[in-house]
């Protein structure tokens, strides 16, 4: 209570009550065990290939799209990263929010946004149309964190 006092310089009473009774409710929490941790959306999530994609990505797009320039894409990569996290941090707390829902469906996104560049390399169709599925699926990556 001296530290928050301290801190917050007036009564600091209720917030270390409200600390405490946090921390006692914690106890009485149900431990996860270690094979709990790795659920199926969690462990698919890992191996949906976002490591590959981030490592290569300047050589991914010197084979995709050889024409677009790897720093402009780079960033648009990125900024589909940064707008997903908003939207994934944004969704936590909406009423049809929430981690499970957000997971499900930026895998979603992501297979989807798979099938459209597979399916677009296999048939040697456009590699513009590969890189748009690899921003869909940055951004649906990042909405499921």
């Amino acid at each position: 209570v001296a530290v928050l006092q301290k801190m917050r310089g007036s009564d600091c009473t209720h917030e270390a009550q409200a600390i405490w009774e946090a921390l006692e409710a914690e106890k009485n929490t149900k431990k996860l065990s270690y094979a709990q941790l790795f659920t199926i959306p969690a462990t698919l999530q890992q191996f949906s290939g976002v490591n590959m994609i981030l490592g290569y990505f300047g050589t991914l797009m010197g084979s995709v799209a050889p024409d677009f320039d790897p720093f402009t894409a780079s960033i648009i990569y990125q900024a589909c990263f940064v707008i997903g996290s908003f939207i994934g941090v944004a969704g936590l707390d909406f009423r049809y929010g929430g981690r499970r829902i957000q997971t499900i469906v930026g895998l979603v996104i992501c297979s989807i946004a798979f099938l459209i560049s597979a399916t677009t390399l296999v048939a040697n169709g456009s590699g513009y149309i590969a890189l748009v599925g690899i921003f869909i699926f940055g951004f649906g990556f990042q909405i499921s964190i």
